[in-house]
């Protein structure tokens, strides 16, 4: 097997989908995305108070998130969302994806 440079970058695109269902009355809803390693990835655009709009009492939204993985390893992405305005929790979940050469 051959082997880049070690100046060259390997990179890995992938689109990261989080599906969001509101179980109760109509509320406008926000998403915030925390993951860690932070230094082995990009994404284009702010993580955190992503505007879901306003859904209604059992409607679902897919939110999809684009990210570029520069590095092998394990990350974990928890997605919290909230009432706008509000500090408390709707709804959490978390996901561990690893990255790996094939």
């Amino acid at each position: 097997m051959s082997r880049l440079p070690c100046s060259w970058w390997v990179l890995l695109f992938v689109s990261l989908q989080t599906l969001i269902k509101n179980p109760v009355t109509s509320e406008v809803l926000v998403l915030s995305l925390a993951a860690t390693p932070l230094e082995h990835f990009h994404v284009e655009g702010n993580l955190s108070d992503i505007p879901l709009g306003r859904l209604e009492g059992q409607e679902s939204k897919t939110v999809e998130i684009p990210i570029c993985f520069v590095a092998e390893g394990q990350f974990e992405f928890v997605a919290e969302v909230r009432v706008l305005g509000q500090q408390s929790r709707a709804g959490e979940g978390e996901l561990k994806v690893i990255v790996r050469e094939s």
